[in-house]
């Protein structure tokens, strides 16, 4: 399979190189000048079973040629970029922008999306999982489909109250291994490569065993501190009633050059999420120069215009829409509005409308805002981001997407609603749609103060997920 050369960012030391190939044995003084990768080509057989005894007889493929209908999974790695290439899509990996972008060849489209999500997202729905286990046990129902063990194999990480284990790692052969789960169940079957030592690698190919497959944690641990390739590879996942079963068979490995980008200038953007969210963030991303948008200055000009016109709860707005977006304290600018405001109805019902502590306070905020009289107001559009986060609370979440994009329309350049949009996607597990949001508001004002949660949030995920960073 041809390989495709992708993205930039990656820069290898060529002492270095030099050292890692020569200790593998890969290293060509011809491509002295290059920068290197390492291609490890399999043969790939996937099967989806629901039947027990398919599932059972699934296992004696292993160390079989694998049938008719084998696919071809390339996995070309470079010191901090992975590229899977199946012969339908390509997946890579890019470890220093810590992105993930999926290339469609036939369409010449690619989707773009945070490693964060990808990995929190995982995270995200194995707690899930967890939880509905817990709702199950109470009820005295049925566990078979929320296992730990399996949930944790399916999604490669472990449950965060209590590390499971494999019951057994048996040696079964010459360089094979059999891992079993806790009830008796075989999940992974692997033989090494013995004539394949990964040395400088490590890093690179650790990263293909959490990418390209799919292990219990324990089980990816022995894998990838043997240090070696594998040679035949068969393993199982469980989800709900169904079983996946994956084999994988080495054909050849070789040095490749590379990387570089040169697919963006061919491949066109094709974004992975709803149409009118990505049409909001198209016009955030089109505007021009906006730090002289909404800065401290215009603001305070508009809201000493609209205090001399009485337009109090409009200077207001205008206050509140500076901090949401450029993240300034706006406290010395607002104090003096806070006085005029006492009997202002609007403002009155503002206030009713950002009290969201319960489900029924929320449905009141709701109707407090939306009874707010807009006329007159050049800002009313903030009021939008207060619904927003209103009928979020009250269950409505749809209706809250909505008025964060309506505000958004008019303003798209309010961190502090692609904070609460993020938020509302985050929380129905729509974790790409999240961090797309989060990473508009970073791509204005990196440094706001309403988005530290997000890059908070992003360490604790490292932290706890070192290896898939």
């Amino acid at each position: 399979m041809k390989h495709q050369q992708l993205s930039p960012k990656v820069y290898f030391n060529l002492f270095l190189v030099s050292t890692i190939f020569a200790l593998t044995g890969f290293f060509d003084p011809a491509l002295a000048g290059a920068q290197i990768g390492f291609q490890i080509t399999f043969l790939q057989q996937i099967k989806t079973l629901k039947t027990e005894a398919d599932i059972a007889k699934g296992r004696e493929d292993f160390g079989k040629p694998p049938a008719a209908g084998a696919t071809t999974l390339t996995a070309t790695l470079w010191a901090n970029l992975l590229s899977l290439d199946d012969g339908t899509l390509t997946r890579i990996y890019d470890f220093d922008a810590r992105k993930l972008y999926v290339l469609d060849p036939v369409k010449k489209a690619y989707q773009e999306t945070s490693l964060f999500a990808e990995i929190g997202g995982r995270a995200e729905e194995l707690n899930n999982r967890l939880y509905i286990r817990k709702a199950l046990a109470a009820g005295g129902q049925s566990l078979v489909s929320f296992d730990v063990f399996q949930l944790e194999t399916l999604f490669g990480i472990h449950d965060p109250d209590q590390k499971n284990d494999i019951a057994a790692r048996k040696k079964t052969g010459s360089d094979t291994w059999d891992f079993i789960a806790p009830g008796g169940e075989l999940v992974t079957r692997c033989q090494m490569d013995s004539a394949q030592a990964l040395k400088g690698l490590k890093t690179a190919w650790n990263r293909f065993l959490i990418y390209g497959c799919q292990f219990h944690p324990t089980v990816f641990s022995f894998i990838a501190n043997d240090g070696r390739l594998v040679k035949n590879l068969w393993y199982q996942t469980r989800n709900m009633d169904a079983a996946k079963q994956v084999s994988l068979t080495l054909v050849k490995t070789e040095e490749v050059q590379g990387p570089d980008d040169s697919w963006k200038k061919t491949y066109q953007l094709a974004p992975d999420c709803a149409a009118d969210l990505w049409k909001v963030i198209e016009k955030a991303r089109s505007v021009q120069a906006p730090e002289a948008l909404n800065s401290q200055k215009t603001t305070q000009d508009f809201m000493e215009k609209a205090v001399k016109q009485g337009r109090i709860f409009d200077a207001y707005l205008a206050c509140l829409e500076c901090y949401l977006q450029t993240g300034l304290d706006m406290t010395a600018a607002q104090k003096p509005l806070l006085s005029k405001l006492d009997t202002d109805k609007n403002f009155s019902l503002f206030q009713k409308g950002l009290n969201n502590q319960t489900q029924d306070d929320a449905k009141k905020s709701v109707l407090a805002l939306k009874s707010i009289d807009r006329k007159g107001l050049s800002r009313d559009y903030l009021i939008d981001i207060m619904l927003g986060d209103a009928y979020g609370a009250s269950g409505d979440r749809e209706a809250g997407v909505q008025s964060f994009l309506k505000a958004l329309g008019k303003n798209p350049l309010l961190a502090g609603g692609w904070k609460d949009l993020g938020d509302s996607y985050y929380n129905s597990f729509d974790c790409p749609s999240a961090w797309l949001c989060w990473d508009t508001a970073r791509g204005f004002y990196p440094d706001h103060p309403l988005l530290q949660s997000v890059t908070d949030m992003e360490t604790s995920i490292v932290k706890q997920f070192p290896d898939y960073f």
